[in-house]
């Protein structure tokens, strides 16, 4: 043992891997770390919490709907 440092860590519970042909990204649902921002490596990062970095690429058109409009 010895040479490990858990105090920016979270022990949480559930997850597991997902992959692609080239990669492979070990994950675990519950709290995200203490820590806020980005783990980077190269062209590669990593942020905490639920979908972090989501917002404001994409668009999303939904259909408006009119109901007993006169």
């Amino acid at each position: 043992g010895g040479g490990f440092d858990l105090s920016w860590n979270v022990a949480s519970n559930g997850g597991g891997a997902m992959a692609s042909s080239s990669f492979q990204l070990n994950g675990t649902v519950g709290q995200p770390g203490v820590r806020a921002g980005l783990a980077t490596g190269g062209s590669y990062q990593v942020g905490p919490g639920f979908w972090y970095g989501v917002g404001g690429e994409h668009k999303i058109y939904l259909p408006l709907v009119l109901r007993n409009f006169s």
